[in-house]
């Protein structure tokens, strides 16, 4: 009598090459694509597999959208994204053809498709309009957002004494 041994892989996110790293940022094309690196990937089973995940918005519960099923690392070009929202993106590892949940990597902080360009992160210039105001100016915006709108929030500090 022969039998063939019957092997049963699953993977948890323990069993995954760890970490996931993020996909890494090289470059932003215009205001509507971005360059994205992946690192390169290679296993040691057929069935496992990395996908490309996409967040719109950032942090706010949004859910993760797959992009690609199927990466194997190099430079991704992602087109068609909106200049007024952040986008995030991650890779994830999979088995193929099983049911383990998927093991999630570290995701890209929250990017604007310009931002390496963007004045939006350089400090606004103050400027005192009497003893008690004054008015707070920015160079202008990203040629990608030119309808932006801003809110300001300030939080009032005691000093020394205690007084405001």
């Amino acid at each position: 009598l022969y039998t063939n041994t019957l092997e049963e892989w699953t993977m948890a996110p323990s069993d995954f090459p760890l970490p996931i790293l993020a996909p890494e940022v090289r470059g932003m094309i215009g205001c509507t694509a971005i360059l994205l690196g992946l690192p390169t990937l290679r296993f040691c089973h057929t069935t496992t597999h990395m996908g490309l995940q996409y967040q719109h918005g950032g942090e706010d519960g949004s859910t993760w959208q797959m992009m690609r099923e199927n990466v194997l690392g190099g430079d991704i070009q992602v087109d068609g994204l909106d200049p007024y929202a952040t986008h995030s993106f991650r890779l994830i590892g999979f088995e193929q053809g099983t049911e383990a949940r998927p093991a999630a990597g570290a995701a890209t902080p929250p990017i604007l498709t310009d931002m390496l360009a963007a004045t939006l992160t350089q400090p606004p210039r103050a400027r005192a309009t009497s003893s008690a105001s004054f008015v707070l100016s920015w160079s202008g915006d990203s040629r990608c957002r030119p309808e932006a709108r801003w809110r300001l929030a300030y939080r009032r500090l005691a000093d020394a004494t205690g007084e405001h």
